[in-house]
Formats: structure tokens, sequence, C-alpha cells
């Protein structure tokens, strides 16, 4: 059996739309085995007992692709899954799930797919590589897909950056949130989301935080995204008046990310007294960004499936 650990991502990061992404320190654990028999799925310790679900589960699918990838016929497969990312929040549970299936799948082979072919066949599947990219690599990923082939590069992180997720209760699908976004944009939205992009992944790998207030401003879809949600207007000013860096809607939502300092712990406090006078109900975490992305945690045998 291969065991692998998974980040959380957040991804659009503001003017990022479809192609900045930042791992985060929340994991999915992730255990897979070739087995004789019928596919077993355990999920957070409950059997899944629906046919449907078992055959549809997305990490045995992602598997499946590395097979069928490989020239392999596809297996039975024995996969017990401890999941504490959110799922359907804008963090990465889609991407973990494929990733995770797919270097466990590896794994289970050999190993003969590289590093590259794992993140085009995960982007295939996913559809967009700004979460599978951070997810695999780990830190913030910046990264292209024009259909055939991703083109990646990592940034570096400004030393002492914390993330707090504020999380709602409800959740989003992202293929519902992009049927909001408009066909087309303006030629100045446009320059506009393009200037904001570089001086984002620029003020990251500069450290210069003080720059990454306006830097994570957008206008291709986080203003068609942001009303549908129950939060206060104005809220990214208010939080950045709070002392955070700046906030953005993590992924297609529902979650907001927050960049902070080392005012993190203070600033997450203010936080939770704010939305509680606001009653609204969130989550508040703080978690450090990932720069091990995807990792193989250890390789043993697991004779009792019971």
């Amino acid at each position: 059996m291969v065991k692998v650990r998974v980040p959380a991502t957040s991804a659009n990061m503001g003017p990022g739309f479809d192609c900045i992404g930042i791992a985060l320190g929340l994991y999915n654990y992730i255990e897979i085995e070739q087995i004789e028999g019928s596919n077993i799925i355990i999920q957070n310790n409950i059997r899944t007992q629906n046919p449907f679900s078992v055959e549809n589960n997305l990490i045995r699918c992602a598997a499946a692709r590395v097979y069928e990838a490989c020239g392999k016929p596809c297996p039975f497969f024995y996969i017990k899954e401890k999941n504490t990312i959110p799922a359907s929040r804008g963090l990465g549970s889609s991407a973990a799930c494929i990733i995770g299936g797919m270097v466990g799948a590896n794994k289970l082979l050999g190993s003969p797919l590289n590093r590259s072919e794992l993140i085009h066949l995960a982007t295939k599947m996913e559809g967009h590589p700004d979460n599978v990219v951070p997810c695999f690599l780990g830190g913030i990923g910046v990264s292209y897909w024009d259909g055939e082939r991703v083109t990646w590069s990592r940034a570096r992180l400004p030393q002492g950056i914390r993330m707090i997720m504020l999380i709602p209760p409800y959740t989003t699908k992202t293929a519902n949130s992009r049927k909001g976004l408009p066909e087309t944009v303006s030629h100045k939205d446009a320059a506009f989301n393009t200037a904001h992009a570089a001086l984002l992944v620029a003020s990251l790998m500069n450290g210069n935080t003080v720059s990454l207030k306006e830097a994570l401003k957008d206008r291709l879809h986080q203003p068609y995204r942001l009303p549908s949600y129950a939060l206060p207007e104005n809220l990214f000013q208010t939080i950045t008046d709070m002392g955070a860096l700046g906030a953005y809607l993590s992924g297609s939502g529902s979650t907001i990310g927050v960049l902070a300092d080392k005012t993190a712990p203070q600033l997450e406090s203010d936080l939770r007294a704010y939305f509680s006078e606001q009653n609204i109900d969130l989550q508040v975490k703080t978690l450090r960004p990932d720069i091990s992305g995807a990792v193989i945690q250890n390789d043993y045998r697991k004779d009792d499936h019971s």
C-alpha cells in the first residue's frame, strides 16, 4: 500500500484567474493498494456502499487514468481517505483527490510517469492547472494550460507569510460559478488584470508585501462571483484595514483567502470578533503555506481490509 499526503490549495489568487495558486498546510491523506475482487472505498472511516459512488470515486478514477496512460489494465483498488480539506469551498479538494490518486497509482506501478507527465494528466482531468501545480509541487505555482500541455513555474514566498482562510459552511460548484462569468471583457479590464497579475508575482518573489493589497485586485472573476455570497460590502477593504496584506476570493469561492504577516494571530482574533458581531458564520483558520506538495509518506502492506 502507498500512503500519500496532499495539500489544500487556494487558486485564482486575485488577478491570477486559472493560473496562480498556493499550497496550504491543510491535508488529505490517501492510502491506495491494488487488490483482487472489487473496489473498496473508505472515507473518513466510513465504507462507501453505493456502487455508483465507488466506481466514480475521484481518487479511483484518477488512479485508473495513470494505469491507462501506462498501457496497463486497471485493477481493483482498496482506497482509504482521511479528508480534512473542506469540499467545494475553493480549497482544491478535487485537485487533492486527483493528485493523490495519480501519485499513488504511479508509485504502485514503479513510477513510470515523470513529474511533467503527471501534471499534464492531472490538469487534463481537472480542467485547469492553478490547483494542480501547487498541489503537486508545493509553494506558489504559476501555470498555463493550452489544452495539450502545461507550462509552469514556482514563485518564491516572502518569509513569514501566513494564510488566514475564511471558510463559510456553504459550498460552491466551480462549474456553476463559471456560468456567471462573461464570455468577453474589455481591453481595459484585460490590461488591468495583466498588470496586476505581474505585480502579484513580482511582489511575492521580491518580498514586497506592501504591494499585495493592490496586486490582488481583479476584474475578471471576483466582481461577478462575490455578489452571490452573503458577505458585507467592501469586505476586502475592511480586512486590509484590520492589518491584512491583502484578500481575495479563493478559487471560485466560497472561501476568502487573507494574506498576513507576523501579526496573523492578532488579525485572526480580530476577524473572529468582526464576523461574530456581523452574525456571519465563518470558520477562521490560519495556515502556513505548504512547500512540499504531494508527499509519499510510506509504502507498506496491509493484509486486513475489514
